[in-house]
């Protein structure tokens, strides 16, 4: 029967291979056993374990596991099919994503995936087939070892952007899901195709009522890819839980590529990755970076009531020549919001340094030597009082205010579309705003969206609100009927379900 761990979980991200070196590895545990760590995390990649098709390589990782059976630590394997090994690529090169522009992206080392084969269409139907089998493999040989605490089935899940043809026929099926018929499809999106396969992937973002649905299309679908890895833990290891983690910096509130609401449907329960971020003693904009870190935590309980902090920053983030400084009192601050904001278990990224490639040489609770830190000892007094509060902390629940603030995915696409890029985009912004008033005056809000729950809730706050859709302006409307209060910017509504320009503002009906 399925079971959530029953104890606080409190240590690292230890082994993404190649490092550290096998021969360090008696005198790491030693290390973390002495720091009262009980878990460690470790990197299972798909180009590392089946170099050549159906053989397998485990005996490093055997290792691990009979290191955390004999130093009494829970392990967690992340499992990276994101790098597949090269024969899949020679075999199915049409398996290599194609961006906006219709150009081959072609398989790289991206900084987290620094072995290289970065990343594939996951829409290919033998890849995915391919990579499901490593997966099954993978858990076939370690399910039931005794120090298994979860399985993480996808590190930092998002959906890349891809026009190949695979995609485009997923694309379409969703379409005519969605709509039914192409008459309908047409409605939404301003054109005049006779059959759904014309409906082409779009060719430019600010081509909006097709994009919008490109968008919901790869979140959706994002979800699905999801739960295929979690279906194949839940057929073989009843006893370990399927989970999945945010990628930086915490939550889809700042990365339209993924929908954390969804993906955690997906998934026993959920996790987040908060390591973007330099020292918030120094920083310039220490106000700003203060409330983004418990906004992602609050985020993350929203999408998931049991969640874990899978990767905290432990040391200077590196890439290449640019680093970010870093301090034990960040450290500290990272570690006990993290326990406050009720998070189930905690786990730096990562122990040691790294050594290899453009992330080298950051992170690192110890020195390349072992040696300690100051950051190592305010790691292990958080570790020793999670271990004697386990009890109080596994079953604690954060206290909230009955404030809520809306993430709107819907507004987000507008706001991004319109200013031509994430990282522009003021919503994520106006959520951060929202939250930082509130967050600096004492109050815990809770991070809602269009389908969570409400009751209880006696005013919601509504950032940057340019798009409404049917169903959520008929909740708003019902929310106020029922003695709920709306505090909205402006703009509500400016924009209808299509993405088309209101002719009224409050659009769809909350005119009146």
């Amino acid at each position: 029967m399925n079971k959530k761990p029953s104890q606080y979980l409190f240590g690292t991200q230890y082994y993404r291979p190649p490092t550290p070196p096998a021969e360090e590895w008696e005198d790491d545990f030693k290390r973390m056993k002495a720091l009262d760590f009980n878990v460690i995390k470790i990197w299972i990649q798909w180009r590392w374990v089946e170099p050549q098709k159906g053989v397998y390589q485990f005996d490093e990782f055997d290792r691990i596991f009979d290191l955390c059976e004999k130093y009494e630590i829970g392990l967690v394997p992340n499992t990276i099919l994101e790098c597949p090994p090269e024969w899949v690529y020679t075999m199915y090169p049409d398996a290599r994503l194609k961006d906006i522009d219709r150009n081959i992206q072609y398989e790289y080392a991206y900084s987290a995936y620094q072995i290289g084969g970065f990343r594939p269409c996951w829409d290919h139907e033998e890849v995915a087939r391919h990579s499901l089998e490593c997966l099954r493999q993978i858990i076939n040989r370690y399910a039931g070892r005794e120090c298994l605490v979860a399985w993480d089935v996808w590190n930092e899940p998002l959906q890349v952007f891809c026009s190949c043809e695979n995609t485009h026929a997923q694309f379409i099926r969703w379409l005519q899901n969605r709509f039914g018929s192409v008459d309908a499809c047409n409605a939404f999106i301003g054109r005049n195709y006779a059959a759904f396969g014309e409906v082409p992937i779009p060719y430019a973002r600010d081509n909006l009522p097709l994009m919008y649905l490109m968008t919901l299309f790869m979140h959706d679908r994002l979800a699905e890819q999801i739960s295929w890895r979690s279906e194949i833990v839940r057929d073989i290891d009843q006893n370990v839980l399927p989970m999945t983690h945010s990628i930086g910096p915490g939550s889809s509130i700042y990365r339209l590529e993924a929908d954390d609401w969804k993906s955690a449907k997906s998934v026993d329960f959920y996790g987040t990755s908060v390591h973007q971020w330099g020292n918030h003693f120094e920083n310039p904009k220490h106000r700003q970076i203060w409330s983004e870190f418990p906004l992602c935590l609050d985020a993350t309980l929203s999408a998931s009531p049991y969640y874990w902090v899978s990767e905290v920053a432990s040391g200077e983030s590196h890439y290449g020549f640019s680093t970010a400084t870093f301090s034990r009192e960040t450290i500290r601050f990272w570690t006990w919001s993290s326990l406050a904001h009720g998070a189930k278990a905690l786990i730096y990224w990562q122990f040691k340094p790294e050594r290899l490639g453009v992330e080298a040489p950051g992170w690192g609770l110890v020195a390349l030597d072992g040696s300690e830190l100051d950051r190592t000892a305010e790691a292990k007094d958080a570790a020793s009082f999670s271990a004697e509060w386990s009890d109080f902390l596994i079953d604690a629940e954060p206290a909230q205010d009955p404030v809520g603030i809306l993430f709107d995915v819907n507004s987000y696409f507008l706001a991004d579309s319109a200013a031509a890029g994430w990282q522009e985009s003021p919503y994520p912004d106006a959520v951060r705003g929202a939250y930082q008033a509130l967050w600096y005056h004492n109050m815990a809000p809770q991070i809602l969206t269009p389908d969570s729950d409400w009751s209880g809730i006696e005013l919601l706050y509504l950032p940057f609100p340019v798009m409404m859709t049917v169903p959520l302006a008929q909740k708003i409307r019902a929310y106020v009927q029922q003695g709920g209060t709306v505090i909205s910017e402006g703009g509500l509504g400016s924009y209808d379900h299509r993405t088309w320009s209101s002719p009224t503002i409050p659009g769809e009906g909350l005119e009146e």
